[in-house]
């Protein structure tokens, strides 16, 4: 998997290895994969291409899903990206959309259905906090409801480069979130 920020040119490259299948040649299998990886920092970078990060997931689904334990093998643990007038930066586990012009576009037109002065707004499944933190200037307050730590833990990171103070980051279930709410 290749992420990529469209305004900041940083890139991540995950190479994701079902270890399952490898059987005992797991840990030498493994250990080729760390050198080619650190091996394509020097390709690209004859290329003159950037990456930033290059990660090896230990992932034991047979999902087409990105889970399992991420493995820096060189570079930074995080990329950056802007949407609008904010920086978000994004750890290999966090959501974040991946077409950074359209996202604006789907954001601007959130920002634009919000008719009501100083409203309380729900970010759920809020991944790295971006619609919470694009919204906040309209709000009163938010709620940042996202059950993936990793992606909380960047959405903190993210409020504090931004500046963001009336959001408030719910590192939980949405459902036990939206329970406990409506309790008080």
């Amino acid at each position: 998997m290749i992420r990529r920020g469209k305004k900041t040119n940083q890139t991540m490259v995950i190479l994701s290895v079902n270890t399952d299948f490898l059987g005992e040649k797991t840990d030498s299998v493994l250990e080729d994969f760390r050198i080619a990886l650190k091996s394509l920092t020097h390709v690209f970078e004859e290329k003159k291409i950037t990456v930033d990060s290059f990660y090896l997931l230990h992932n034991t689904s047979r999902a087409d899903i990105v889970q399992g334990d991420f493995e820096l093998i060189t570079g930074h643990p995080t990329i950056s990206e802007q949407l609008f007038d904010l920086t978000f930066e994004m750890s290999p586990r966090s959501f974040f959309q991946t077409n950074t012009l359209g996202a604006e576009v789907l954001y601007k037109i959130t920002q634009d259905l919000i008719q009501t002065k100083n409203p309380i707004i729900f970010d759920l499944y809020a991944g790295t906090g971006t619609i919470g933190m694009i919204v906040s200037k309209q709000a009163k307050k938010v709620y940042s409801v996202e059950i993936v730590a990793s992606a909380s833990e960047d959405n903190l990171r993210n409020l504090g480069k931004n500046d963001i103070t009336n959001v408030e980051v719910i590192n939980a279930p949405v459902e036990n979130f939206l329970k406990e709410w409506k309790l008080s």
